[in-house]
């Protein structure tokens, strides 16, 4: 492992500078950037009692599936569909790209297999999370441009009835005294979350690429394509689609249960998982790959 900071230095400055890593995140600036238009379109003429405080106009916290004749809610959509494959295009295929340019033999014989995967892998997880962390975390100042810090009639404050508070801890948001008390560390750790979620992903698409060599867009889509069956199935099988991880990206209000242990496990099982195969890899192979 001498080589490894070496190594990762050269593959963060390979990753950084690729024309693909430009896009992808002009990509994310651009759909943030819609977002908060439509947010804006939204209220626009609106009276000021209606309008949202800063914390609660945040385009993460608009709701999905109201029935709106005007109701695509870019944002909601990227988080479904495109979150996980943008994640995975920056850096998971490091490994084929590599093998392909036939750069991958000259890397290992100037270092090592082990160091090579190990760095690549770390930087996957963090060029996914970055890419998704950055542009969220500049543009969440926006929202004190556009709402004022404390909105007139505020409809997730204390006031609620009880009864009305106790359905919502029991069936509709997660962490619902984070929710209520203190909306802008909610909508941050769900920034964060979304991040991680896509760091973890591009992770797990990176371990598929040693078993899915001969498609390179498989493994960009097969976590989503999966995700969203099982997500349909339970909507199916009348479990009231409470795995779906589209309730899980974001703390707005949904009309089934939603529970922390199927949160925490969207993001821990593709870590673990990951890191177990790699660990595997890694015990098995003694010698380097030439």
């Amino acid at each position: 492992m001498e080589y490894f900071s070496k190594l990762f230095r050269f593959q963060f400055k390979y990753m950084i500078s690729r024309r693909r890593f430009h896009f992808l995140f002009l990509f994310v600036v651009i759909i943030i950037a819609l977002s908060f238009l439509e947010i804006c379109f939204r209220y626009y003429g609106m009276d000021i009692s209606i309008i949202p405080s800063a914390a609660l106009g945040w385009i993460g916290r608009t709701p999905k599936g109201t029935g709106d004749v005007w109701n695509p809610y870019i944002f909601a959509e990227f988080l479904d569909y495109l979150l996980l494959p943008i994640g995975a295009l920056v850096f998971a295929d490091f490994y084929l790209t590599d093998q392909k340019e036939g750069a991958y033999f000259i890397i290992i014989t100037r270092s090592s297999s082990d160091t090579y995967h190990l760095s690549g892998a770390l930087l996957c997880f963090l060029g996914a999370f970055g890419l998704v962390l950055i542009p969220f975390l500049m543009f969440y100042p926006v929202c004190f441009v556009l709402f004022p810090h404390e909105a007139m009639i505020n409809p997730f404050s204390n006031t609620r009835s009880l009864l009305e508070l106790s359905y919502i801890k029991e069936n509709a948001v997660l962490y619902p005294n984070l929710f209520y008390t203190h909306p802008h560390l909610s909508n941050l750790i769900y920034i964060f979350y979304n991040s991680m979620l896509a760091g973890a992903w591009a992770l797990f698409s990176y371990t598929l690429s040693h078993f899915l060599q001969f498609s390179r867009i498989l493994i960009y889509v097969l976590p989503t394509a999966v995700l969203l069956f099982l997500g349909n199935l339970t909507n199916l099988l009348d479990w009231r689609n409470s795995i779906s991880i589209d309730l899980y990206m974001n703390p707005t209000w949904y009309s089934g249960p939603r529970y922390p242990s199927i949160f925490w496990a969207y993001l821990l099982i593709p870590l673990f998982f990951s890191a177990f195969v790699i660990m595997v890899r890694i015990h098995k192979r003694k010698v380097d790959e030439l």
